[in-house]
């Protein structure tokens, strides 16, 4: 309520549990004098400012290790300051706060894993302060490549390189050679005696 003149500007304060949605927004006045009253009604969509997140993720990471994030995060009214966006993969979590300008960054640490080299997701949730920010869920593929493991694997496959190849070569390389040193029976055909 107010008094207003015949050209006016008026902010209205929408509360933050307000649905989402249209509603209908009512202006009214009461007869004064010789003036009647009067109703009018404007449609209003209510909805949250969609959420964008702009974020750098290294597109391989190893195990053990950490990942760099680093981004900005912002909606259609800008800079989305105080939001919490927490970022998981596999057993690996962390929570991360934007700064007044919306930006954050941040290293998350890798767990161990059997894995030896593969595709992970990685799962960022993100919960704005305010409440006409819409939250946002989004995902990004990593390869994840684990050193201990395939330091391992490769390890093994050395090993039984050096230990079954030769070997083996050696088995083949005397079978040759054997093929090779026995002589080859075979029947001369008979030929008749030149005359003279």
């Amino acid at each position: 309520e107010g008094v207003v003149d015949a050209a006016f500007t008026k902010k209205i304060s929408i509360k933050p549990d307000i649905p989402s949605g249209k509603h209908t927004l009512t202006l009214s006045t009461v007869a004064a004098g010789r003036y009647a009253p009067v109703i009018a009604d404007a449609n209003l969509n209510v909805g949250q400012a969609i959420s964008m997140l702009d974020i750098i993720v290294p597109r391989i990471a190893l195990i053990p290790g950490k990942i760099e994030l680093e981004g900005k995060l912002r909606s259609e009214l800008g800079p989305v300051g105080g939001a919490t966006i927490n970022f998981r993969t596999g057993d690996s979590q962390i929570k991360l706060m934007t700064e007044e300008d919306g930006s954050f960054k941040g290293k998350m640490n890798l767990k161990m894993a059997l894995n030896l080299i593969g595709s992970r997701n990685l799962k960022i949730q993100v919960t704005p302060q305010e409440p006409w920010n819409a939250p946002l869920s989004t995902t990004k593929n990593i390869i994840i490549i684990n050193v201990v493991n395939s330091g391992i694997m490769i390890l093994l496959i050395l090993l039984f390189r050096r230990a079954y190849i030769p070997r083996a070569f050696r088995i083949r390389l005397l079978r040759h050679r054997r093929k090779r040193i026995k002589p080859k029976l075979s029947l001369v055909p008979d030929e008749p005696l030149p005359s003279y």
